[in-house]
């Protein structure tokens, strides 16, 4: 029997990196008020008044949602009255050319990365619904109105795609740049420790006739091979646990795959950043409008890498249990879980999670939605208990000196 630990933006965050959509973006406005010069395609800030630059008294509070904060950057900016007795502004803040961005800062309260990338393709529909109503006056069978519907629907389009890739650049600068400064900082833990070195195992005793009868424990029973499936860009399995290097012995029987990419391997495995979720019932339709609308759906970014077809031959050789750490099981990566999840090989799943129970009940919600109407009954009988015991433990960082 084999393992898979999935890992997903969690694991960075119990290990105390900023690595929310939340951090980023608040990072954004951070950068902007404290370099306004830097070059950036985001939103800009033009200093109007040369006196004096009450920016210097401006702090972006992290615990704060990044509309909050964007929100007080703009009521900071008052007028008053210059040493000549004229009106005029400390500075403007205005928001380039961005409209998925603006859109993102201004109206719309995201807390997780899952959210986002859902964002971008409710994005996508809301262009496809908008481009049917836009051009309904139009005669319903004319070749005139089909002319004029593909033209405004794919600008539209692309300009959305040209605003997320400006994004995603944004980010990978912000983790490399946050990566930097915090690595010699990050700490290992007793408690990840133990699961990379001597994960167990969850079954029934042969004995155990009731259906209804917990799944029990098993230490004693090891996996033949374990893969750590990474959805994080940072590494963390093998940089601060050793997992997966050729020196570390007690680990030699590990893999880890770095599915989505890694921040300082874009040659060889590039940052994987879109959507992932082609069953649902609209996605045929974007189908039909060419290859516009699939620039950043995930399955086509897979084939830049073998990973995904390592992930297939790990899930094919052996029963496995799966072990999720961090991972809120959203649909951008629903093809690829359902695929692990509903596979015939797959024996239990054990979800990890973060505070009370309700947040085992969160992410189990979202799971359920990886599994096929006619597969339910068989996820209630892989998915693992609700246990105080995995609970994932929660670190920080080493203070700076």
């Amino acid at each position: 029997m084999n393992k898979i630990i999935l890992i997903g933006n969690g694991f960075d965050l119990a290990h105390g990196l900023k690595v929310k959509y939340t951090d980023f973006l608040n990072n954004v406005i951070e950068e902007r008020v404290k370099n306004p010069n830097r070059e950036q395609s985001l939103f800009e800030i033009r200093k109007t008044y040369p006196y004096e630059n009450p920016l210097d008294e401006f702090e972006v509070d992290y615990s704060k949602s990044p509309i909050t904060n964007y929100s007080l950057l703009k009521k900071k900016n008052k007028s008053v009255r210059s040493i000549d007795n004229r009106v005029s502004e400390f500075f403007k803040v205005s928001l380039k050319n961005n409209d998925f961005f603006n859109k993102l800062l201004v109206d719309l309260e995201i807390e997780s990365w899952g959210g986002f990338e859902q964002a971008y393709y409710d994005s996508l529909t809301d262009i496809e619904r908008l481009s049917k109503k836009a051009f309904s006056h139009v005669m319903a069978d004319s070749e005139q109105r089909y002319i004029k519907q593909g033209d405004w629907f794919k600008g539209k389009v692309k300009k959305l795609n040209q605003d997320f890739q400006e994004i995603k650049e944004e980010f990978i600068k912000y983790l490399k740049t946050h990566m930097d400064e915090v690595f010699k900082r990050i700490q290992p833990m007793q408690s990840f420790n133990q699961w990379f070195l001597s994960p167990k195992f969850d079954h029934k005793k042969e004995e155990q006739l009731n259906p209804n009868s917990p799944f029990i424990e098993d230490s004693k029973l090891k996996p033949n091979r374990v893969l750590v499936l990474n959805f994080n860009y940072t590494q963390l399995p093998e940089k601060i646990y050793g997992v997966g290097s050729e020196s570390n012995v007690a680990l030699e029987n590990y893999w880890v795959i770095n599915i989505h990419g890694e921040v300082d391997n874009q040659e060889g495995n590039p940052i994987i950043f879109g959507y992932g979720d082609e069953m649902h019932e609209s996605y045929s339709r974007l189908e039909d409008y060419g290859n516009i609308t699939l620039e950043h759906f995930k399955s086509f970014q897979y084939a830049k890498t073998a990973n995904l077809h390592k992930v297939e031959a790990f899930v094919e050789s052996d029963i496995f249990q799966v072990d999720i750490l961090g991972h809120g099981c959203g649909k951008c990566d629903r093809v690829l879980l359902n695929y692990i999840f509903e596979h015939n090989q797959c024996n239990r799943i054990r979800i990890h999670y973060h505070g009370d129970k309700k947040e085992y009940d969160n992410i189990y919600m979202n799971l359920s939605r990886h599994f096929s109407l006619n597969k339910k009954q068989e996820m209630r009988s892989k998915v693992i208990e609700v246990r105080n015991d995995h609970l994932i433990p929660q670190g920080h960082l080493k203070q700076s000196k």
